[in-house]
């Protein structure tokens, strides 16, 4: 399904399940047919929302001027659209950032809130990933058609890689089936790294659940040690023997942790 913004742009969207709302913000790359295994087993108890945000999937290209908070916006609007006053809200990522932002711009509409693998502020990764950050601009040197494949494997771990062939074979081919172009990603880059919430999280007021990898070599122990000291009701919890991308790599587990935070 499609949304015609109000600036004239498109935003691409699903719905499945049914009982009380989810939305799920997405990392960089990839489109919301990537959530698959992780939003059915959400969808069994829940209503799930998912959308591409602009510069992926079937959404309309991310302008010059891309942000988080921009992001949103768009998210705000997308439950305008489908009259949800107020739902649960996962974001990962890059997706989690935009997550922060819903949840301190639009405190009323979160009720609660899960930050998977993310940071308050785009800057901070650890001094440890710059090889990976290297491998991953690496992916920009590729064929278009092939950057977003190459995204969503180099951002799983090595064991996860090496141990789980075959899921990593299903998430490229996710990832192909709606490509994200070079120009798009480069944008959401840039967004990212302008992010910074440090100083605005104390207005989030939703109960929320801090989700990290025992593997995600990204984010710093000060970074979350800022979310855990800035949200007023924050508890963390660490998923063994995975990396970054938790719904990728742990979906069942990373589901159970979320369904369970949401007392169900």
């Amino acid at each position: 399904m499609e949304l015609l913004l109000p600036d004239g742009a498109r935003l691409a969207y699903e719905v499945g399940g049914s009982g009380a709302p989810i939305l799920l913000f997405r990392p960089l790359g990839g489109s919301l047919v990537c959530w698959d295994e992780f939003a059915a087993i959400l969808a069994r108890q829940l209503r799930v929302i998912t959308f591409d945000p602009r510069g992926a999937g079937d959404s309309s290209d991310a302008p010059c001027t891309w942000t988080t908070r921009r992001c949103a916006a768009d998210a705000r609007a997308l439950l305008d659209h489908l009259d949800v006053p107020r739902c649960h809200v996962y974001g990962i990522s890059m997706g989690g950032m935009a997550a922060m932002r819903l949840a301190i711009d639009q405190a009323a509409r979160v009720d609660h809130l899960v930050l998977a693998s993310t940071v308050p502020c785009g800057l901070e990764f650890r001094y440890q990933a710059l090889g990976r950050a290297l491998s991953l601009a690496t992916c920009l040197t590729m064929h278009s058609a092939d950057v977003d494949a190459c995204l969503a494997t180099r951002v799983l771990s090595h064991s996860f890689r090496a141990d789980h062939p075959d899921d990593v074979d299903r998430i490229q081919a996710l990832a192909r089936a709606r490509p994200t172009t070079r120009a798009n990603i480069m944008r959401s880059l840039a967004a990212a790294s302008r992010h910074d919430a440090r100083g605005s999280l104390s207005r989030i007021s939703a109960p929320t659940l801090v989700l990290l990898g025992e593997r995600d070599p990204l984010p710093t122990c000060a970074s979350q040690q800022e979310l855990l000291a800035a949200i007023p009701n924050v508890r963390r919890e660490l998923i063994a023997e995975t990396g970054h991308d938790l719904s990728a790599e742990s979906p069942a587990r990373t589901a159970a942790r979320v369904l369970a935070f949401l007392g169900k």
